[in-house]
C-alpha cells in the first residue's frame, strides 16, 4: 500500500510505502498525472509515472529554448526527479534530436561572437557546464582568427577610434581584453585598422 500526501508549502507530493521508503517530487510536474497517481499502489508504479513526468517536463523546457544537457539535469534535479528518470528523459530527447549540446554551443557562439571574444565565450560556456572538447571544436570552426581581426577593425572604424593616440589605444586594448579577445588578435586588429588609414602612424609596441 502506498501513502500519498501533499506539502502545500514546498509544493511537493510525498509518497511512502509500508517499509517507510519515501519519494518526493514537485507537484507541478505531477499535475498532469493526478489520475495515475491516485491509482498508484507501489513505488514501482510511481517510478513509471516519474519517468513519464520527466520526459514531459523535459520536452516542455526544450520547446521554449535550447538547453545544455547539464542545465537540464539541474532543472530536473530541482524538481525532485531521480537520476534514473532524468537520464532516461535526456537520452530520449537526445536520440530524437530535440537536445544537442553541440547545437547549443554553436548557437551560443554565433549569437554572441560579435560582442565577445573566444576567451570569454569559452569561459561562459564552461560555467554553464558545456563539454570543453565541444567548446574547443566549435570555437575553431566559428571563431576564425582572420575574420575576428577584420570584425574588430571594422568596429574600430565605426566607432572612429583614435588608435594612434596612446591613451585611446590603451582604453580600447583594455575593453577588448575584457570582452575576451586575445592580445595577439587585438594587436593584429589595430594594425589592420591603421593600415586602412593612410594618414595614421602605426602605434608603438604596447
Amino acid at each position: 500500500m502506498l501513502q500519498i500526501s501533499h506539502d502545500p508549502i514546498k509544493r511537493t507530493f510525498i509518497l511512502e510505502d509500508t517499509q517507510g521508503e519515501k519519494r518526493t517530487l514537485s507537484a507541478f510536474v505531477l499535475k498532469p498525472f493526478k489520475a495515475d497517481l491516485k491509482a498508484c499502489s507501489s513505488l514501482e508504479d510511481f517510478s513509471k509515472i516519474e519517468k513519464r513526468a520527466a520526459l514531459r517536463y523535459t520536452l516542455m523546457l526544450i520547446s521554449k529554448r535550447d538547453y545544455l544537457t547539464h542545465e537540464l539535469e539541474e532543472k530536473l534535479l530541482e524538481k525532485g526527479f531521480r537520476k534514473e528518470a532524468l537520464e532516461g528523459a535526456i537520452w530520449r530527447c537526445t536520440e530524437e534530436g530535440f537536445l544537442s549540446d553541440a547545437r547549443f554551443i554553436k548557437g551560443f557562439i554565433e549569437a554572441k561572437k560579435g560582442r565577445y571574444g573566444p576567451k570569454l565565450l569559452e569561459m561562459r560556456l564552461k560555467a554553464k557546464g558545456a563539454d570543453p572538447a565541444l567548446i574547443d571544436e566549435s570555437l575553431k570552426e566559428l571563431c576564425i582568427d582572420s575574420e575576428l581581426v577584420e570584425e574588430i577593425a571594422h568596429m574600430l572604424k565605426q566607432r572612429s577610434a583614435d588608435i594612434a593616440d596612446f591613451k585611446s589605444r590603451q582604453k580600447w586594448l583594455a575593453k577588448l581584453l575584457r570582452r575576451g579577445y586575445p592580445m595577439t588578435m587585438i594587436q593584429r586588429s589595430f594594425e589592420t585598422f591603421l593600415s586602412a588609414s593612410s594618414d595614421l602612424e602605426p602605434p608603438p609596441y604596447f
